[in-house]
């Protein structure tokens, strides 16, 4: 899941916002810049780490500034997506000064080069300590394959993660050692942000209607059917975006899908199926909703930039999109738009496409593992989250968080909402290495009335299979 800007290309921008709401952080509250390590205290030998100075071996408590200091001076190698480089304007600094004795040279790669090179990059001589990886088939299953990134099990055992994140936030980052199939097995990964698709509505515009925010599924549709019927867009979306449109089939198919069985689906489970009545439903409302004229007018040809910059200037009521959009539309109108969470339906359960953000891995090659962990640690600390909130993102841990804008507040809230729910279901794209346009494809196709549903969910299985085929 892409965080920034989709949750498309195997990657995961993402999960966006609470894991459990009212979980406690994985770390301390240790003030940024202190002595002490988050999440741990400063002791003159580490107390049961079990991280040699070599930087070896296992983590059987919270790394300590001690541990860290047991290393000597060193550089810490770190490789990261280019949307960190704000945040880690702040990062870099504090960690250097929790940890004194290391220096951190991180470098940054765009989305693509990424997926191109980092299984390489781990692979080489000068492979990163520490580096973001891209869940799914594309990039982590390569990385777990090869055994160039290490199992984070006792990490998170060490912090607590499981019992915070709960499984079906943590399960997206776990793989069976053969990186044939994820979904369950050992962790791999972590992130301290996530991304979720809601619902983004104008203030104005449903105030003039007489609506109030939808809190039931029907409620929302019957919504939609009242700004059409004013003369209104009722729902702006990018149509020739394919991740928007999986994405919007998604909030649909989250009223009535238990969630588990798309994760399954997704995750490759053998049996698993998306021919189905309830992704039927689905695919025959997405078209439904584009014969009503629902969407704004040439929606097969509009991209998710125009979309979300139309809607942000005043076009439409309602757009689903995904928690990373808020900056733009925040930055066009700071205070006319609202944000939820898909309203429950039959399913009883928040449910929408969304993650956590790239995972953060650990080089199996490093030397280094006290400052590795103590690095992915102060990124998850909850305290910490702040950072992440300023820059227009949503913390995976928000309890407590408070953000300055009111939308943004509203993407927390809602991000919360899902997760507590264990609503999020990955996104689709990740279920194939050529999903994204298989499914975007064919919902484009039902949309403009070419193909008809049932024939578009046969096509979307076929390429799952053929892929799951591939993988034995």
């Amino acid at each position: 899941m892409k965080v920034r800007r989709t949750m498309g290309a195997a990657a995961v921008a993402m999960c966006a916002v609470v894991a459990l709401v009212g979980c406690s952080a994985p770390g301390s509250s240790t003030a940024p810049g202190s002595s002490t390590a988050p999440g741990s205290s400063v002791s003159s030998s580490a107390p049961g780490s079990s991280v040699s100075s070599s930087g070896s071996g296992q983590i059987t408590a919270k790394v300590t500034a001690a541990d860290v200091a047991g290393l000597g001076q060193v550089t810490l190698n770190v490789l990261a997506d280019t949307g960190e480089e704000d945040v880690m304007k702040t990062f870099v600094p504090m960690y250097e000064g929790i940890y004194p004795n290391v220096k951190v040279d991180i470098q940054f790669l765009d989305w693509n080069d990424e997926l191109k090179t980092d299984a390489n990059t781990a692979a080489g001589p000068n492979a990163p300590d520490v580096f973001q990886g891209a869940q799914g088939y594309t990039l982590d299953s390569v990385l777990v394959k090869d055994k160039l990134i290490r199992p984070l099990d006792d990490v998170a055992s060490a912090y607590g993660w499981q019992d915070t994140y709960g499984s079906s936030t943590l399960s997206e980052f776990s793989w069976t050692a053969d990186g044939k199939s994820f979904g369950s097995g050992d962790i791999y990964g972590m992130a301290p942000v996530s991304s979720m698709v809601g619902v983004y509505y104008n203030k104005a515009k449903l105030q003039k209607l007489g609506l109030n925010v939808p809190t039931s599924y029907s409620e929302f549709v019957n919504d939609l059917a009242a700004a059409k019927a004013a003369g209104e867009v009722a729902l702006v979306t990018g149509g020739s975006s394919t991740s928007d449109l999986y994405h919007l089939f998604g909030a649909i198919q989250g009223a009535s899908v238990n969630p588990q069985d798309v994760r399954d689906w997704i995750a490759g489970k053998s049996g698993t199926t998306f021919v189905n009545s309830i992704n039927q439903d689905a695919m025959t409302t997405m078209q439904d909703w584009a014969t009503k004229g629902y969407f704004e007018p040439g929606v097969s040809g509009v991209a998710r930039d125009d979309a979300v910059s139309m809607f942000a200037n005043g076009t439409g009521v309602f757009m689903v999109e995904g928690t990373w959009e808020a900056p733009p539309v925040i930055k066009t109108n700071p205070s006319g738009f609202g944000f939820f969470a898909m309203p429950k339906g039959a399913s009883g359960k928040y449910v929408a496409q969304g993650s956590m953000g790239m995972g953060w891995h650990i080089t199996a090659s490093s030397k280094k593992l006290a400052a590795d962990v103590a690095w992915i640690a102060m990124l998850l600390d909850q305290k910490n989250a702040s950072v992440f909130v300023d820059d227009g993102r949503v913390p995976a841990l928000s309890e407590g968080v408070q953000a300055s804008n009111p939308l943004a507040q509203d993407t927390i809230t809602a991000s919360g909402q899902i997760l507590s729910s264990g609503g999020n279901t990955y996104s689709f794209d990740w279920a194939t290495s050529t999903m994204d346009q298989t499914m975007g494809g064919a919902i484009q196709a039902v949309m403009a009335g070419h193909t008809q549903p049932s024939a578009a969910l046969q096509e979307i299985q076929d390429d799952w299979a053929a892929f799951q085929s591939s993988r034995k």
